[in-house]
């Protein structure tokens, strides 16, 4: 009897040995305490959840509550939803890593408005010890978020929505330099919905009744100079055009973003008028660190300038040639209260040029040294500075 006793004592041991990591030491409210932690310090709001369980693998969190958000007067919501995170493992550094986190929909139909959002999900979630006391691990929080559909219907007719969002991150190996991008597929919305007289006849003279669109971006972050490259923000909008912005951001550090989480901190739970009063004083804190090292704005033409040429040329009872030939004569008159003569002609030609072959016009501003946000404020009150400070340019029809 005694070797039967022992024999299953050593069954269960090896049986204990052989489970995965994670159903030995899955904790759903340690889990839970970690990742509100984590999230609270990111959105400098209060989170919490009321509900932590173990499903296998999985750990389940609901009754989420938002509270000290700035602004509200401490007024808190609750959030009636589940959150299922998946593949759940407890790491050797006191934390836990996840597959995913899945979302249920989202499905509300009141006073005609129906709402759907659907497959809401967020991709490889690490979190450490403490990750709310660490900037880095805070950021490290996830690698993707995606969503599926999102559907704005009013009294059962479909007025806006989107595809798909996408946004990644990734990092490299020593934690030195952060990829990311997004893309946001199949925006559409009903334009026959706006209640603007003038804005429909607007949109009759540019032969559109819905507007069908795309954002898409990607940035480079190198946490060891603090420069975060933007290469592409742009939205695409069929049979209009493609805008596009990119710039080069200067001073963008760990020590900075310490700095507007303390910041965002101090805002958390301010009454209404205390964030109004805060506000400027946290964006002013925010601008006061960052430089621009080079910054474009360029417009790929769809169709839409000759639309407008035409538009304008009829309303004005000119031919087209004969409104270009106007906007040419007036355009130096135009410019010349900016008091930058080599600027004024080059904006000028470039114009011109656009329009009488509309591709594409773009402006660049390409300075030797990146110039301080506090120092754009000197070209706003003297504009005749910004050629020589930000190296501006303008150009049309240029390949990108």
């Amino acid at each position: 009897m005694k070797h039967i006793g022992m024999k299953l004592i050593g069954a269960t041991a090896i049986s204990a040995l052989m489970l995965p990591a994670s159903a030995l030491a899955l904790d759903a409210r340690d889990f839970a305490d970690k990742i509100t932690a984590t999230i609270s310090s990111l959105a400098s709001v209060t989170i919490s959840v009321s509900d932590a369980s173990v499903d296998g693998d999985n750990v389940v969190l609901s009754g989420w509550t938002l509270s000290d958000v700035p602004g509200k007067d401490g007024e808190s919501k609750l959030l009636e939803t589940s959150v299922t995170f998946t593949n759940v493992v407890a790491t050797d550094n006191g934390g836990y890593t996840a597959d995913q986190a899945l979302f249920e929909n989202l499905d509300i139909d009141k006073d005609d408005v129906h709402l759907v959002v659907s497959d809401v999900s967020v991709d490889g979630i690490e979190l450490y010890e403490d990750s709310s006391t660490n900037v880095l691990h805070m950021m490290r929080l996830y690698s993707g978020i995606q969503t599926g559909l999102i559907n704005v219907a009013i009294e059962g007719s479909d007025v806006f929505k989107i595809d798909s969002i996408s946004v990644t991150a990734e990092w490299n190996e020593d934690d030195s330099v952060m990829q990311s991008d997004y893309l946001v597929s199949g925006i559409y919305g009903d334009l026959n919905q706006v209640d603007d007289s003038e804005a429909q006849e607007f949109f009759g003279m540019l032969g559109i009744t819905n507007l069908i669109a795309t954002m898409e971006g990607k940035s480079t972050w190198t946490l060891a100079d603090g420069i975060i490259s933007v290469p592409q923000s742009s939205i695409t909008i069929d049979d209009i055009g493609r805008l596009n912005i990119g710039l080069d951001l200067h001073g963008y550090t760990l020590e900075f973003v310490e700095k507007i989480q303390a910041m965002s901190k101090e805002m958390a739970g301010s009454s209404a008028d205390e964030y109004e009063a805060k506000s400027m004083q946290f964006l002013m804190g925010m601008v006061s660190d960052l430089s621009i090292g080079r910054l474009s704005i360029r417009f790929d033409d769809d169709g839409v300038t000759d639309k407008l040429l035409d538009f304008f040329a009829e309303d004005s009872g000119m031919s087209r040639k004969g409104l270009i030939s106007t906007i040419g004569q007036i355009l130096p008159a135009m410019l010349g209260a900016m008091e930058i003569p080599e600027l004024q002609v080059e904006i000028t030609d470039a114009v011109m040029e656009y329009l009488l072959g509309p591709e594409s016009l773009e402006i660049k501003a390409e300075p030797t040294d990146p110039v301080a946000f506090m120092a754009l404020a000197a070209v706003a009150q003297n504009p005749s500075i910004a050629k020589s400070l930000l190296n501006i340019s303008v150009t049309a029809n240029q390949p990108e």
